[in-house]
């Protein structure tokens, strides 16, 4: 039935539901550094007036005590499907949209290397020590090494450790460590003349 034939039974006057105009939900590709925002508008074609009722949900789980338009990012985490649902009413009728951000990765951070011992000769074992973090929480950046000689790979170096056997007196000596956590790469270096 018409909005205008339930209005006469019901003795109500004919009713237009409210209409969401704008609705946007960023930044479009968050990590857990963002904090997410929405902003939205909505309007009525009767002229009532219009109430919000806004919500953030995390993996479709409900969050409360958390503001109109912003999540602080301590709500979520790398991997996480974060919806903002918003309901329109007049009081009679409802607009509901609900758009959706899932939080991207961030790649391994301050990767330092450095080797051991500080001046190497023909009889020392090289060691790269190395450190990183990852502020996706719950992740543990995986290291792997490459080693040259005078800017050359050493074929079959691949540990953290060069034995002094793969070196040569006068030889530059590199190890690049690369920091992964399963999606991104972020890479350093260190070198020394034996």
């Amino acid at each position: 039935w018409s909005a205008a034939v339930i209005g006469f039974i019901f003795c109500w006057e004919a009713n237009t539901p409210p209409e969401i105009t704008s609705l946007s939900l960023g930044p479009a590709n968050p990590t857990i550094r963002d904090q997410l925002t929405a902003s939205y508008s909505a309007t009525d074609p009767d002229g009532d007036a219009v109430f919000y009722f806004p919500e953030w949900r995390v993996n479709g789980a409900p969050l409360f005590a958390t503001s109109d338009t912003t999540l602080p990012l301590e709500q979520f985490d790398k991997g996480d499907v974060v919806t903002f649902v918003l309901r329109a009413s007049d009081s009679r009728f409802t607009a509901l949209a609900s758009p959706s951000l899932t939080v991207a990765n961030t790649p391994p951070e301050d990767v330092t290397v450095t080797l051991e011992p500080a001046v190497a000769r023909t009889t020392d074992d090289l060691v790269a020590r190395y450190g990183a973090r990852d502020i996706d929480r719950a992740v543990s950046p995986q290291a792997t090494f490459e080693w040259r000689r005078d800017g050359v790979p050493i074929p079959g170096q691949t540990g953290q450790v060069l034995p002094h056997t793969a070196q040569a007196k006068g030889k530059v000596i590199t190890v690049v460590v690369h920091m992964s956590d399963g999606e991104a790469v972020t890479s350093a270096s260190a070198s020394t003349t034996i």
